[in-house]
């Protein structure tokens, strides 16, 4: 009780994190790649504001409007969660310069040092913009109907997401309750992290009561007794607690992908005390001159192993995904399993204890005469099911083999494709500024290159200079790229300036001192750290940016691959010049890489190490393979489905194997025991599959309804992930139990025949 207390006493101190920058270990190198840049350049995600006026004539050129984009960035200036101190951190209409030729030389001008008065005024700086390609597509739309706010995330903002994302929409939303006619989205890595934020804290909160009243009205249902609602309730309760307060103690963050941990220790934790009350209760029909004290021994001498089993080969399942690359998918591996072994603990301590002490009751609203009686109807469906299948064995063995084959076949169309944004349903506001932001301008999703030229001053190196705009020549013929900046285009807009070439060129100057002294020109006019988005301070680094206009994984990968052979190409003459991929689209690729390869290491892992305990346990190479066959088959048409339907796999799935592997394998121990222990007693292979059915069958049946329940729960959730996961544990769960119930019997038959016949042959 003391320890429960203090486990307890930690909760309030647990945190949550939704940076996607954690996922990857401290050693990874595509996550030490984009510290490096941040360390360079500050933080590459940026929020959006997205402005669109699309009923206007003249889209956003008009001086309301355009007012607006300037008062939107005074009112971002104000705010502690976000900075604005240099040109680089504040862009928009209101914030970016112009490069104009002179008499004088190279002037560098805002675009919008005024607020234009009228129409003819509005339409000379849309003429102005529309000249410039640095700027059209991206801080505006070519079609002149939307334009951009980007902002930084300052220290304070990254200490509090979910703040400074619902500051930003709180703000938005009162220009739109104010009837401004502009349409206002928000799009970006820091807005999502925000509502990642938000969900993970509010499904929390709203699906633990769910899914502890759903299961609650199901063990009622299930045994319609005090006892059998109140004992599972308290290992629930020490499971929870000791669990969660453990990760407070420890001080190990909530991530998105483990807010549905205290959810699914749930069914997962009250999963054994189903199978050791139905016991108990079997008991008490099976012997009925049995004292109290009698029938809990002999629960326990008959439901200790497998309850140990299962609890057992769940933790295997769990503690697999110890061996992902990404930190949160550890964790929670580690962190289930560690919930699993304290719901043992409970289960095997307090629940007979307490049993012990209860005067002993029938349960289940009746009295039971025999544990085949005829008067339940679940007894009759599941021992109706053993006879059926015991009669044709080959065609249930045929059919399962069909949906295999189904589910191979399907399996080979498996496809990746994961982003951030496809981690909200269809709908979402996010999901809308994705879409605005991939139609109307240059992309939502960015990608970048940092570029190291060796020395300091190297980036003035024209050589270097014409290979960097190379590859944005490269890339923006890609469909998929929506536009791309680099310190190159901003050299060759001067030098197209200074020398009357037409807008667009990147011929760049003939020699570094030529280079150096644009860049000392535009220092000189523009604003102090004007420059710093596109080259470091000392110009050894420089970064290329590639605006995507596709969020998913499978645009990225082709981007990427793209950049690598224009890289190859134009730098091969540059020997001391180097670069690396280490943007957002990069990192996202690298995520969905470690999750798939994870799914495959948990399942290769898993499976041999269920398989040795299933012959260490039943002594029997057959009844190892039954064993682990519900689960493989479950993953194997799961998987096989989506391929066939066309849905990509992505990052709401990293945990599915290990789940399914640790949780469905419990049908196959219980009925597996309990079939083998009947068979030992003497009877016959038809009934003990009969009489195997009628008693864990319905074990198992209740076992899992509250799974499925508990896992139906996530349906509701408001972080979409949890929704896919949801749905795709329960499927797992309902085709594992089915296989349970109707392979079993054929093949445990047609074993039991084969040895019967070669026992014959041998005398």
């Amino acid at each position: 009780m003391l320890l429960t207390g203090w486990f307890a006493w930690q909760l309030p101190s647990i945190r949550t994190d939704s940076d996607a920058r954690s996922y990857l270990g401290k050693d990874d190198p595509v996550g030490q790649a984009l510290d490096r840049m941040e360390d360079i350049f500050g933080e590459q995600d940026l929020f959006m504001i997205l402005v669109l006026r699309r009923d206007h004539r003249d889209g956003i050129y008009n001086p309301s409007t355009l007012a607006l984009i300037r008062e939107i960035g005074e009112w971002l200036e104000q705010q502690d969660e976000f900075e604005t101190s240099l040109p680089s951190d504040l862009r928009s209409l209101a914030t970016v310069n112009n490069i104009v030729g002179s008499d004088s030389g190279l002037l560098v001008l805002p675009f919008m040092d005024e607020i234009p008065a009228n129409r003819d005024q509005s339409l000379a700086l849309r003429r102005v913009l529309d000249a410039d390609p640095v700027y059209s597509g991206s801080l505006v739309s070519a079609d002149g109907k939307g334009a951009t706010i980007m902002v930084r995330r300052s220290a304070a903002g990254s200490l509090n997401r979910q703040g400074a994302s619902r500051k930003l929409e709180a703000y938005v939303n009162k220009l739109s309750s104010d009837g401004r006619p502009e349409t206002f989205h928000l799009a970006g890595r820091p807005i999502i992290e925000g509502i990642f934020d938000e969900n993970m804290r509010s499904d929390t909160r709203n699906m633990l009561p769910a899914v502890v009243g759903l299961v609650g009205i199901m063990l009622w249902l299930t045994f319609r007794s005090v006892r059998g609602v109140l004992l599972p309730f308290a290992v629930i309760l020490g499971t929870e607690l000791w669990t969660m307060g453990a990760l407070a103690a420890l001080d190990h963050p909530i991530y998105p992908i483990t807010t549905i941990l205290p959810v699914i220790l749930v069914p997962i934790a009250v999963a054994d005390s189903i199978h050791l009350l139905s016991r108990y209760y079997d008991a008490q029909v099976e012997n009925p001159s049995l004292d109290r004290e009698a029938v809990v021994r002999l629960t326990m001498q008959e439901m200790a192993s497998p309850v140990l089993l299962t609890s057992i080969t769940t933790a295997v399942g769990f503690s697999a995904m110890s061996v992902s690359r990404l930190v949160p998918v550890f964790e929670f591996g580690l962190a289930a399993a560690s919930g699993i072994m304290v719901a043992l603990l409970l289960t095997l301590v307090l629940m007979p204890a307490v049993l012990m002490l209860l005067p002993l009751q029938p349960g289940r609203g009746r009295s039971r005469n025999s544990l085949l009686d005829r008067r339940s109807w679940l007894v009759r469906q599941l021992t109706g099911s053993a006879v059926l299948v015991n009669r044709n064995p080959w065609v249930t063995l045929a059919l399962f083999a069909l949906l295999s084959s189904v589910g191979v076949f399907g399996i080979r169309l498996v496809t990746a494709d994961s982003s951030m944004v496809s981690q909200f349903p269809p709908g979402h506001r996010v999901r809308a500024a994705s879409d605005v932001a991939d139609l109307y301008f240059a992309g939502g999703t960015t990608t970048d290159i940092l570029i190291d030229s060796g020395s300091e001053g190297g980036m003035k190196d024209p050589a270097l200079l014409k290979a960097m705009a190379s590859v944005q020549d490269g890339l923006e013929e890609m469909e998929l790229v929506g536009d791309s900046f680099s310190l190159a285009d901003l050299v060759a807009r001067m030098h197209a300036v200074m020398n009357g070439l037409p807008n667009g060129s990147r011929e760049m100057p003939a020699d570094s001192e030529l280079v150096a002294q644009y860049l000392l020109l535009y220092s000189m006019s523009g604003s102090p750290g004007d420059t710093e988005a596109r080259v470091a301070y000392d110009y050894r680094y420089a970064r290329l940016r590639t605006f995507l206009r596709d969020p998913g994984t499978t645009a990225a990968r082709q981007v990427l691959e793209r950049s690598n052979e224009l890289v190859s190409l134009h730098f091969a003459d540059l020997p001391d010049a180097s670069a690396v991929a280490a943007g957002g689209a990069q990192f996202t690729t690298t995520l969905e890489e470690a999750i798939i390869s994870g799914q495959f290491m948990t399942a290769s892992i898993c499976l041999p190490v269920l398989v040795a305990i299933g012959f260490l346990v039943f002594r029997s190479l057959v009844m190892a393979l039954l064993l682990v066959a519900p689960v493989a088959f479950a993953v194997l048409l799961t998987y096989g489905a989506l391929g066939i339907a066309g849905i990509p796999t992505d990052f709401g799935i990293a945990v599915l194997s290990g789940i399914t592997l640790g949780i469905g394998v419990d049908f196959s121990v219980h009925y597996l025991h309990r079939y083998r222990e009947l068979r030992n007693r003497g009877m016959e292979h038809e009934g003990a599959s009969v009489l195997t059915a009628a008693t864990a069958g319905r074990a198992l049946f209740f076992n899992a309804v509250v799974l499925v329940g508990g896992f139906l729960v996530l349906l509701g959730a408001r972080f979409y992930p949890q929704v896919k996961l949801g749905l795709l544990v329960t499927t797992t769960m309902v085709i594992c139990y089915v296989y349970t119930l109707y392979l079993f019997p054929a093949a445990l038959g047609l074993f039991a025949a084969e040895r019967s016949q070669a026992g014959k042959e041998s005398v």
